[in-house]
């Protein structure tokens, strides 16, 4: 769904690197409408991020046992947040090398009111 409210040029928009009242990516003037090429227009899309970690389970676990601890058990996936930062703070990477996003779709009006 198109933010219709991130359309219009804001001071916010100017840049120092051009400082003559015009939006830095598309040069409309604050006050006018961002061309649809710029980036500062937004909208909200649905997109899935894939991350792929080496992470430690009990060694008697098989794919059965992973899976459901991790899909359906107790545990919560706001843990998967302290996993990410452990495994940065283990071994200095970001997540770029392990991490994929793929676009899904436009997203619906009720999903546009989430969009972070």
């Amino acid at each position: 769904m198109k933010r219709e409210n991130t359309w219009i040029v804001k001071p916010d928009d100017v840049r120092p690197a051009r400082p003559d009242g015009t939006c830095f990516y598309c040069g409309v003037p604050v006050g006018g409408k961002h061309k649809c090429e710029c980036v500062i227009p937004e909208k909200s899309v649905i997109v899935d991020f894939t991350i792929r970690l080496p992470v430690l389970v009990p060694v008697s676990w098989d794919k059965e046992k992973i899976d459901f601890h991790y899909n359906e058990s107790s545990w919560c996936v706001d843990n998967l947040l302290s996993l990410i930062e452990s495994w940065q703070e283990q071994t200095g990477c970001c997540l770029c090398g392990v991490m994929e996003a793929n676009y899904v779709r436009d997203a619906s009006n009720a999903e546009d009111e989430d969009a972070v």
